[in-house]
């Protein structure tokens, strides 16, 4: 039997029965994690907000044949900012969804939990709309490299589109790709080139990997 601490973000739950329930915990030190938890909906805890959807926590850990229980959890932060804010939500809950499709389960991913973290952090105290997407779009473009599909050119970048459509958008991605994010933020920028951006990222990924991200989906108040 061999205990974990760790530290996690919950990025899905699901009710299991009528006290039970399922909670997918992206961890700094295992990556993804599915976790079942018994009479959590019936229980008197008073922190049990911390295996809510979005819940950053530390998590107590019983590994015993090949399976992990949980056996407490304390919460760091619920994102207090985020969940009162609809269009905050509708952006992390799309930031979520990422990361669950995309990386695999009990496979450690320390430096893009630390990203998601920060990414979090941010759009929490960002009001701007535009700088919240921003950083959905260097949080794809960082995926996308720690994927092991970076662009080598444009030409595979733009497949199946002309280059020449998106000039803005390309310029902020040739920022972004120099890791030049800072002297974006200050420039006057516009909500759609950067959606427009997020979604030519998001398609070259679902091409890439094979997944089905969709920011259209999720964020009708953008289009």
């Amino acid at each position: 039997m061999n205990r974990l601490e760790c530290q996690g973000i919950v990025i899905y739950k699901e009710d299991y029965s009528e006290a039970d329930a399922r909670i997918v915990v992206f961890t700094d030190s295992v990556g993804i994690m599915n976790l079942y938890i018994k009479g959590i909906r019936k229980t008197k805890k008073r922190d049990i907000a911390a295996v809510d959807i979005l819940s950053y926590s530390k998590f107590s850990l019983i590994r015993k044949n090949d399976m992990y229980n949980l056996s407490d959890f304390e919460l760091i932060n619920d994102f207090t900012e985020i969940k009162k804010d609809l269009e905050k939500l509708s952006l992390v809950f799309y930031v979520l969804d990422v990361v669950k499709k995309i990386f695999l389960e009990e496979e450690p991913r320390k430096a893009e939990f630390n990203l998601l973290k920060n990414v979090l952090n941010y759009i929490e105290t960002e009001n701007k709309k535009e700088n919240q997407l921003l950083v959905i779009a260097f949080f794809l473009f960082k995926i996308i490299k720690s994927e092991g599909i970076y662009f080598s050119d444009f030409k595979e970048f733009f497949i199946g589109k002309k280059e020449s459509d998106f000039i803005k958008e390309t310029a902020i991605l040739k920022k972004i790709m120099k890791n030049e994010v800072k002297k974006i933020e200050v420039e006057k920028l516009e909500e759609k080139t950067i959606f427009n951006l997020i979604l030519l990222l998001e398609d070259y990924i679902n091409r890439q990997l094979e997944v089905s991200l969709n920011l259209r989906k999720i964020l009708i108040d953008y289009l």
